[in-house]
């Protein structure tokens, strides 16, 4: 579960990429699988049920060895496209 104060009670891609790896660091923790996932808006005290799959997880676990990479090679990347990019903090150090 992951709780956000937000104006938009909107599942954004980076929260859904938050409880993903809450998920999977779950699996590994407790040896289990978790498939699904929740995210509380508490200012407008709603909940959202997130579907976790396997796939989430393996996707998760390539773009950790890709950012893994970047900074062991000191490589930033590069801009990909807006979409991608926009909800990123790091998005002005891209070339």
């Amino acid at each position: 579960m992951e709780i956000k104060y937000t104006e938009k009670p909107i599942v954004q891609r980076p929260y859904k990429k938050q409880v993903i790896a809450y998920a999977t660091l779950t699996d590994c923790k407790y040896k289990t699988t978790t498939e699904k996932a929740i995210i509380y808006f508490s200012k407008q005290k709603i909940s959202r049920k997130i579907n976790v799959s396997r796939e989430d997880k393996e996707t998760l676990k390539r773009d950790i060895k890709k950012i893994r990479e970047m900074l062991t090679n000191e490589k930033p990347p590069r801009k990909t496209s807006k979409e991608k990019c926009k909800y990123c903090e790091v998005e002005k150090y891209c070339v």
